[in-house]
């Protein structure tokens, strides 16, 4: 909504309320610059802004559902991006790093708490050290807000402890502690210098990002479409792969949409699913 009420005031239209003409051009000269997905949001916001006011929603006219209709067709509804889903082999490739070094303690914790909990980007720089409690089993974890969690209910999913050492995410966890001194009210995963100094700060959702990027970098992995969404979706397609139900798998995900849960398991199988297979090429 805010961005809508930027653009009405620079063009000298009223915002809240507003009418489906000014909706509709706001919407049109959004998609020179944007998804589809995002115009979505945005048509969601200005709603949902409207319905709060006590005034009727301009989105809901017929002008802006055609024109909705029509980007749909010229933009499709695909993502442009999708993240890169990888197995636990790839995996251990790119964690074949100096894990002795605080960077590297620090770097393997992020990494398979990552791909253990399908947790978000945000959520992993959020969170500090009282919302982990960890015992022989695996890590309990206290999220306390989230992308899907906007009246900030918060939630509670668990880890377990791996069965190798390599990718046991307790074990690697509490390495990275070991050397993370702080307060429970400190965040979890912390900047650390060059000379292996951890600094005070956290991470960002970014810098999540750019680790797992430069460390897949470093063992020669396919870059294309790797990020740290990988690492959520990698979840979530190897639980499937594993025969893990699709419920259980999205109470750890915390997917609110069966359709967006089943999306990743999809994608993940198209090449196995294809009946190109049976053509004997």
């Amino acid at each position: 909504m805010r961005g809508f009420a930027t653009w009405c005031q620079a063009n000298d239209q009223p915002s809240l309320p507003s009418n489906p003409a000014v909706c509709a051009a706001f919407l049109v000269e959004l998609a020179e610059t944007k998804s589809m997905s995002t115009i979505t949001v945005a048509v969601a916001a200005i709603r949902d802004a409207h319905l709060a006011g006590g005034h009727r929603d301009p989105t809901g006219s017929r002008g802006v559902k055609t024109v909705m209709s029509g980007l749909r067709r010229r933009l499709g509804t695909a993502p442009l991006h999708q993240s890169r889903a990888f197995d636990v082999p790839e995996l251990k490739r790119i964690l074949a790093f100096d894990r002795a070094t605080p960077a590297g303690k620090r770097d393997a914790a992020l990494i398979l708490l990552a791909f253990a909990s399908a947790m978000r980007r945000s959520e992993l720089a959020a969170l500090t050290r009282a919302d982990l409690a960890l015992s022989a089993e695996g890590i309990r974890i206290t999220i306390r807000r989230s992308k899907a969690d906007q009246d900030g209910a918060g939630a509670v999913i668990g880890v377990p402890a791996g069965h190798h050492m390599a990718t046991d995410p307790l074990r690697a966890m509490r390495q990275w502690l070991s050397v993370r001194s702080g307060s429970k009210s400190d965040l979890v995963f912390a900047r650390v210098s060059r000379t292996g100094v951890v600094l005070a700060g956290g991470l960002t959702g970014q810098s999540v990002n750019v680790i797992l990027q430069n460390r897949a970098a470093a063992a020669r992995v396919e870059l294309d479409g790797v990020s740290a969404h990988s690492l959520r979706a990698s979840h979530i397609t190897e639980a499937s792969r594993a025969g893990v139900p699709l419920e259980q798998i999205m109470r750890t995900s915390r997917h609110a949409s069966v359709a967006v849960a089943l999306g990743y398991i999809r994608s993940a199988g198209v090449i196995q699913d294809s009946s190109a297979g049976a053509l004997g090429l």
